[in-house]
Protein backbone atom coordinates (compact mmCIF):
# COMPACT_ATOMS: atom_id res chain seq x y z
CA UNK A 1 0.00 0.00 0.00
CA UNK A 2 2.75 2.48 0.64
CA UNK A 3 4.15 1.42 -3.06
CA UNK A 4 0.86 2.80 -4.36
CA UNK A 5 0.56 5.40 -2.54
CA UNK A 6 4.14 7.14 -3.85
CA UNK A 7 2.96 5.84 -6.92
CA UNK A 8 -0.40 8.18 -6.48
CA UNK A 9 1.92 10.64 -4.89
CA UNK A 10 4.14 11.06 -8.30
CA UNK A 11 0.96 10.94 -10.49
CA UNK A 12 -0.96 13.25 -8.90
CA UNK A 13 2.01 15.81 -8.05
CA UNK A 14 0.47 17.49 -5.27
CA UNK A 15 2.19 20.91 -4.39
CA UNK A 16 4.54 21.18 -0.99
CA UNK A 17 5.92 17.35 -0.85
CA UNK A 18 8.99 19.06 0.65
CA UNK A 19 7.26 20.07 3.43
CA UNK A 20 5.12 17.04 3.46
CA UNK A 21 8.80 15.00 3.77
CA UNK A 22 9.68 17.51 6.32
CA UNK A 23 6.78 17.38 8.56
CA UNK A 24 7.21 13.53 8.75
CA UNK A 25 10.46 13.81 9.70
CA UNK A 26 9.71 16.15 12.56
CA UNK A 27 6.24 14.13 13.50
CA UNK A 28 8.05 11.05 13.69
CA UNK A 29 10.11 12.24 17.19
CA UNK A 30 6.93 12.45 19.47
CA UNK A 31 5.74 9.12 17.38
CA UNK A 32 8.80 7.14 18.53
CA UNK A 33 8.59 8.79 21.67
CA UNK A 34 5.09 7.35 22.34
CA UNK A 35 5.58 4.04 20.46
CA UNK A 36 8.59 3.44 22.05
CA UNK A 37 6.99 3.77 25.17
CA UNK A 38 4.29 1.77 24.03
CA UNK A 39 6.47 -1.18 22.81
CA UNK A 40 8.78 -1.22 26.06
CA UNK A 41 11.72 0.80 25.18
CA UNK A 42 12.42 2.86 28.38
CA UNK A 43 9.55 0.95 30.61
CA UNK A 44 10.45 -2.87 32.09
CA UNK A 45 7.48 -4.65 30.27
CA UNK A 46 5.68 -3.56 27.10
CA UNK A 47 2.36 -2.21 26.87
CA UNK A 48 1.70 -3.30 23.33
CA UNK A 49 3.19 -6.57 22.12
CA UNK A 50 3.94 -7.58 18.57
CA UNK A 51 4.38 -10.97 17.32
CA UNK A 52 7.38 -10.83 15.30
CA UNK A 53 5.55 -13.99 13.34
CA UNK A 54 3.03 -11.45 12.36
CA UNK A 55 5.21 -8.60 10.81
CA UNK A 56 8.83 -8.83 9.34
CA UNK A 57 10.78 -8.67 12.84
CA UNK A 58 12.39 -5.39 11.82
CA UNK A 59 12.64 -2.70 14.33
CA UNK A 60 13.85 0.22 14.64
CA UNK A 61 14.55 0.46 18.97
CA UNK A 62 11.24 -1.73 19.94
CA UNK A 63 9.70 -0.74 17.22
CA UNK A 64 8.03 -2.87 14.24
CA UNK A 65 9.39 -0.97 11.17
CA UNK A 66 5.69 -1.84 10.04
CA UNK A 67 4.19 1.02 12.28
CA UNK A 68 6.55 3.63 10.48
CA UNK A 69 5.46 2.84 6.81
CA UNK A 70 1.38 2.75 8.19
CA UNK A 71 2.20 6.32 9.53
CA UNK A 72 3.59 7.07 6.62
CA UNK A 73 0.34 5.53 4.61
CA UNK A 74 -2.23 7.39 7.12
CA UNK A 75 -0.22 10.52 6.60
CA UNK A 76 0.85 10.47 3.18
CA UNK A 77 -2.65 9.66 2.58
CA UNK A 78 -4.78 12.53 3.88
CA UNK A 79 -1.97 14.62 2.64
CA UNK A 80 -2.92 13.27 -0.86
CA UNK A 81 -6.60 13.83 -0.71
CA UNK A 82 -6.52 16.93 0.68
CA UNK A 83 -4.20 18.48 -1.69
CA UNK A 84 -6.55 16.74 -4.29
CA UNK A 85 -9.56 18.46 -3.08
CA UNK A 86 -7.83 21.76 -2.60
CA UNK A 87 -6.82 21.70 -6.21
CA UNK A 88 -9.75 20.51 -7.24
CA UNK A 89 -12.30 23.13 -5.88
CA UNK A 90 -9.80 25.82 -6.40
CA UNK A 91 -9.27 26.67 -2.68
CA UNK A 92 -6.06 28.78 -1.67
Amino acid sequence: MVILLVLVMLRVQPPHRGIFYLSYGIILIPFSVVNGILTGYITPEPIVWYNDAENLGIRFFTIPAEDYLYYFLMYGLSYTIYESIKKATFIK
